[in-house]
């Protein structure tokens, strides 16, 4: 890596952070405490009822479903859903699981915004301006769209100087400035003539643009990136957690683990703490860059690892 920690605290900032990601990747390897939590609703029920596990996934296909299983191997999903193995494929089939399990809403929410890891409400098209949720969440992103980009235009860190920025205004670059600051994290060494160039983040443009109002399955990973991205400097555990429970996800919770098992929140809030106290001792500007290249350092290590559940800051479109 060419970037050394040298400010006060940012090796040993480091050394720690490394050391959590590996704890991390560790726990990772056991049964999710979703899915422990999720087999204990299940036995309760079933206990209720009187029913074997096979009587009793019998059951929950044929509410699902609205027939009865015609062989053994159609209930097979349900037992791989209720043992961790798998997720329902989609929000409609997940939410018709929670009601075969007879969740009260608690325990409905805790299903959505825990165990499957995502958001409490779904935005398939724009609502009415009646649903007042839903617009206050939309004029919060954008407001936090809106400083970003300001924030670029007056102040813009090393690496976005030199951007050829297109005619129409500020919003017109939001997506290749988005693109080109998430990038970064992955990308060590990029020519000049390549962060220049808008034409390689224009597939990103419908993706980051239904992000942007809320529409269709937003994965709460992603939603952390966008956070990040758009909140830096200003960023803290209370910030994230504040803006996530107000997008309808959950905060981060240190024994919260992704659909695959990753101990991701967990890694999260020890980052975000050690950037808090790095940016009180040093500033902003050299705790960004201390978020930066750790950031890019465990990138490194995960893709290493084929622990890419927790690199956190990629998508598809980057490559």
């Amino acid at each position: 890596m060419s970037y050394q920690f040298t400010a006060p605290g940012e090796a040993r900032s480091w050394e720690k952070t490394r050391a959590l990601a590996k704890e991390c990747v560790k726990a990772s390897q056991g049964e999710r405490p979703e899915v422990r939590r999720l087999k204990n609703i299940y036995e309760e029920l079933r206990k209720a009822k009187g029913l074997s596990r096979a009587g009793m996934d019998a059951l929950i296909y044929q509410r699902i479903y609205g027939r009865e299983p015609e062989r053994a191997s159609n209930t097979l999903k349900i037992r791989y859903w209720r043992t961790g193995h798998h997720v329902p494929v989609n929000r409609d089939t997940a939410l018709s699981f929670a009601w075969a399990l007879e969740l009260p809403p608690r325990d409905a929410s805790w299903f959505l915004t825990a165990w499957l890891d995502k958001s409490l409400e779904f935005y398939p098209e724009t609502p009415p301006r009646q649903d007042l949720l839903y617009w206050q969440r939309r004029r919060r992103l954008e407001d936090l769209a809106s400083s970003y980009l300001e924030r670029m235009s007056e102040r813009p860190p090393s690496h976005l100087n030199g951007i050829r920025l297109l005619e129409g205004g500020p919003l017109s670059n939001l997506r290749h400035l988005y693109y080109v600051d998430a990038l970064q994290y992955i990308c060590q060494e990029p020519s000049s003539s390549f962060w220049e160039k808008h034409i390689y983040s224009i597939r990103y443009d419908m993706e980051l643009k239904r992000s942007l109002k809320l529409l269709g399955e937003i994965p709460r990973k992603t939603m952390i990136r966008h956070l990040i991205i758009l909140g830096l400097p200003d960023l803290s555990t209370a910030w994230m957690n504040e803006q996530l429970a107000f997008f309808g996800y959950l905060p981060l919770t240190p024994d919260h683990t992704l659909t695959g098992g990753e101990y991701l929140d967990r890694l999260l809030l020890g980052i975000f703490g050690t950037y808090e106290n790095l940016k009180q001792k040093n500033g902003a500007e050299n705790a960004r860059l201390w978020f930066l290249n750790c950031y890019r350092r465990l990138d490194s290590y995960f893709i290493k690892n084929q622990k890419n559940g927790f690199r956190f800051m990629y998508f598809k479109s980057l490559e």
